[in-house]
């Protein structure tokens, strides 16, 4: 029986107790490079679906400083073309401390295409780096 990727993927992150079902589609391949291939456990992410918010990517706390900047200045050599930020969100109490991974760029029309090929831009780029 052959898996499609969709099939394969979906069996890869509910193994890893990750709940496909429940991520927004396009933030898959997102969360599969940066799971899997970078080591960068998540534990939220949104695409953004008004015009006033940022696609996201919140790291397990278990995602050190030394990850992140790792990751950070492997993007900062391409801001200009992929645009990613990354915040430290402090909350709550007793406090909970996570990275955030932000997209930079906001599109007007959530749902344009060229929304998605940003993202996929990114990925692509991500994919390039080592952990």
């Amino acid at each position: 029986m052959d898996l499609t990727n969709s099939d394969y993927l979906r069996a890869k992150f509910l193994a890893n107790g990750m709940p496909y079902d429940d991520i927004d589609p396009e933030m898959i391949e997102l969360l599969d490079v940066l799971n899997f291939h970078l080591g960068l456990k998540t534990k939220f992410c949104c695409y953004g679906h008004d015009s006033k918010t940022h696609t996201y990517v919140i790291f397990h706390e278990s995602v050190t400083d030394e990850q992140i900047d790792r990751l950070a200045e492997q993007a900062g050599r391409e801001y200009l073309e992929i645009q990613l930020q990354f915040y430290k969100w402090v909350r709550y109490y007793p406090l909970m401390k996570n990275w955030k991974l932000e997209v930079g760029k906001l599109f007007f029309n959530p749902d344009s295409m060229y929304k998605k090929q940003h993202l996929d831009k990114i990925v692509e780029k991500l994919k390039s780096y080592s952990a």
